[in-house]
């Protein structure tokens, strides 16, 4: 049964030198995924021996996007708001997983954001 993983991260960077970590091939290597590739809005995520493709959907330059996994039912998708009065951006993750799978997604998340923080500086 698929259960709807939501997680909220605060970065010290600005939406535009985030946005491209998120949305793009080269922005989602390294952190995310050991190698991704795209044809179109068609990404290819590699880890290691494992290899899984999404389309990419919903993708609003700076503020939000989306991708579909083509071999299952599952989604994770990234939403950037910015606080007005703080200036303080937050990175909202939502994911549709297996709900025996949540307590990894969570550690797999946190490990990642940990790299994606260290490659962009904040």
């Amino acid at each position: 049964m698929k259960k709807i993983l939501e997680l909220e991260f605060t970065l010290n960077c600005s939406p535009t030198i985030l946005f491209p970590r998120l949305s793009s091939s080269s922005g989602l290597t390294g952190w995310f995924a050991d190698k991704v590739s795209n044809k179109g809005e068609l990404f290819t995520f590699r880890w290691q021996q494992f290899e899984n493709i999404a389309r990419q959907s919903d993708c609003i330059e700076n503020m939000r996007v989306r991708y579909h996994w083509l071999d299952e039912m599952g989604y994770f998708d990234f939403r950037i708001v910015v606080n007005e009065m703080t200036g303080q951006t937050t990175l909202f993750i939502r994911e549709n997983t297996d709900e025996d799978e949540i307590e990894t997604a969570m550690t797999l998340w946190n490990t990642q954001i940990a790299n994606l923080k260290r490659l962009i500086g904040c």
